[in-house]
């Protein structure tokens, strides 16, 4: 199977091959047929190209995250911490600046020195493959954020007696105050909890009590998490982990 595989692949090489020979001289109805059968190709290309360049750059170990409890019912890094993207890196990094599918920086500062990127970690004994690094020089705005956006499974069945989790190990040039919201789309509401971020420990560890938001459960659309920062100028921040997980409340 895997030789016929080879081939199918290969045959396909050498036709594409002729079809971007010919696409210079193809007419402009033809050439147009061509480009849009290569956008479709080029996205499941650029989707296995990423998933090797993920996959053979991370160690076993770094496969699943460990960092928590074992009544976890679902657990996953976002893609800055868990695959290479594309672009790795911004400077200056602007306002809405994305990097991979699901983080965001947000700022109101006009002088946009910032820069944010993912780094490739190869250190045995680091607990995901990638690392993201927010470095800020000086800070004229008033406010700083990285939005985290959660996949739909989050949302998915999640009820009162659910607790929603953040465990991040991060590392600062100088202290910074940060703090961590969760906002809840429910419906036609938006609930939100905000909490301060104990920097204390080796992990920074946040907990969101679902028995406390005020939330209908049927109603339940998105959620994402923002991340503040007061006074981050002159500063470099480096989240080596970022672990997003879901768990059931010990029976009282």
């Amino acid at each position: 199977m895997r030789f016929l595989e080879d081939l199918g692949i290969k045959r396909s090489l050498v036709q594409w091959a002729r079809l971007a020979a010919r696409a210079r001289t193809a007419e402009p109805g033809r050439l147009a047929v061509l480009a849009d059968k290569a956008r479709k190709m080029g996205r499941h290309v650029n989707m296995i190209q990423r998933t090797a360049e993920t996959r053979l750059a991370t160690p076993p170990h770094m496969d699943r995250p460990t960092s928590v409890p074992p009544s976890t019912d679902w657990s996953g890094r976002p893609s800055a911490w868990s695959a290479a993207v594309r672009p790795a890196g911004h400077a200056p990094a602007r306002n809405e600046t994305t990097i991979g599918d699901d983080v965001t920086l947000y700022h109101d500062c006009r002088l946009t020195e910032i820069s944010l990127r993912q780094i490739a970690v190869r250190q045995p004994d680091a607990h995901a493959p990638f690392a993201l690094q927010l470095d800020v020089f000086r800070f004229t705005g008033s406010f700083l954020s990285l939005v985290i956006r959660a996949p739909d499974e989050v949302v998915k069945g999640l009820g009162k007696a659910h607790v929603l989790r953040l465990t991040m190990q991060l590392e600062t040039e100088r202290p910074v105050e940060i703090f961590a919201r969760l906002n809840l789309k429910n419906g036609p509401n938006t609930e939100q909890i905000n909490k301060a971020v104990d920097q204390s420990g080796a992990e920074c560890l946040i907990e969101y009590d679902m028995a406390y938001v005020p939330f209908n459960e049927n109603w339940a659309e998105h959620i994402w998490f923002d991340l503040f920062f007061s006074d981050p100028g002159m500063n470099r921040i480096i989240f080596h982990d970022l672990i997003l997980s879901r768990h059931r409340r010990a029976a009282l």
